[in-house]
């Protein structure tokens, strides 16, 4: 679940805080609509493909949200992440010293994931900060933050039941970024569907209207194998994104996470409550879609040591993944 905060727009936050002529010097000189992607973006806006919504089991008894179908070997997975902040300071411990600075506005952060079979290619597109268009104070436009990683692509491979490791690089800050993320891959692999859930819904259908506890060991459907606390999901209706068919749920609640991963490479300490939101949920593969949350959360990274960052306060997030299979099991 992208519920986290990525250190990277935390460290263009206290740049454009401490330093901001500074800031704007590194911003690259590319500008792009401001635009987040919406749930009923992709191939086919909100209508589900035909092919896949064949797919879909449905009886008077309600919907099965299918686990059974196999899994495709080679996919794509572009992740549209945007973080909203509404009323949140972020405190970072360094060598030179603590600081302290208040979070407002939006940022947005693009990775793609391609896998095939065995091997997995990571890229992080973009990282941009939203600030109202001066040309045009009704519309917003994204300017990219160059980050030091954007553009930058990581390689991991594995032997059939060996963990994946990172591919060699020449390049220094790819080799780290490879290295952070290598432990903690298979979880970033099923949390943005390039494999498939840990945990889904059994074989009991599910209706329209239906409220659904999810506590224990069942919070990996949503968050991971690690997480504690308790969620609740009300099915609203059914719908399309990027033309995948799925259920999409109203869902509140608390949970908590240890060492969550995020395309960067930070691993972070989440503490989350959802006051509300929607989730859509695939009816005929076991992962998430799109999220769309406001939460009140607190974010502590790097706390073993060295350099530590902590964000904390009310953050609307938005996560749009366009899942697309590749090769002969594409549609």
């Amino acid at each position: 679940m992208t519920t986290r905060l990525l250190l990277l727009p935390l460290l263009a936050f206290v740049l454009v805080s401490c330093d901001r002529a500074a800031d704007f010097a590194h911003r690259a000189a590319s500008v792009v609509r401001a635009k987040m992607d919406g749930p009923d973006s992709g191939r086919n806006g909100g209508t589900p493909d035909p092919a896949l919504q064949a797919l879909v089991d449905e009886s008077p008894d309600g919907f099965l949200f299918r686990k059974d179908l196999p899994f495709p070997s080679a996919i794509e997975v572009k992740i549209t992440e945007q973080f909203h902040y509404k009323s949140a300071r972020a405190f970072h411990n360094s060598a030179l010293g603590a600081q302290s600075t208040s979070l407002e506005g939006k940022f947005r952060v693009v990775s793609r994931i391609r896998r095939s079979g065995d091997e997995v290619h990571l890229t992080l597109e973009s990282v941009g900060r939203t600030v109202p268009d001066p040309k045009d104070p009704t519309k917003e436009i994204v300017e990219n933050v160059r980050d030091g990683l954007s553009g930058s692509t990581a390689q991991f491979h594995r032997r059939s039941g060996k963990p994946w490791k990172a591919r060699a690089t020449s390049d220094f800050k790819t080799a780290v970024w490879s290295r952070e993320l290598e432990p903690v891959l298979p979880m970033f692999l099923s949390e943005h569907g390039a494999t498939p859930r840990p945990q889904w819904f059994g074989k009991r259908r599910i209706r329209i209207g239906d409220s659904i506890p999810i506590t224990g060991e069942a919070l990996a459907l949503l968050f991971g194998t690690d997480a504690t606390g308790a969620v609740t999901l009300k099915f609203e209706s059914v719908g399309a994104a990027g033309g995948h068919p799925c259920g999409i749920f109203a869902i509140s609640g608390d949970y908590r996470r240890r060492a969550a991963p995020s395309p960067d490479g930070t691993i972070a300490d989440e503490d989350v409550t959802i006051e509300s939101g929607k989730i859509w949920l695939s009816l005929i593969h076991p992962i998430v879609l799109c999220e769309e949350f406001e939460t009140v959360q607190t974010q502590v990274s790097g706390a073993g040591g060295g350099p530590s960052s902590r964000v904390q306060g009310a953050i609307a997030v938005s996560t749009l993944r366009e899942w697309i299979p590749l090769g002969p099991q594409a549609r």
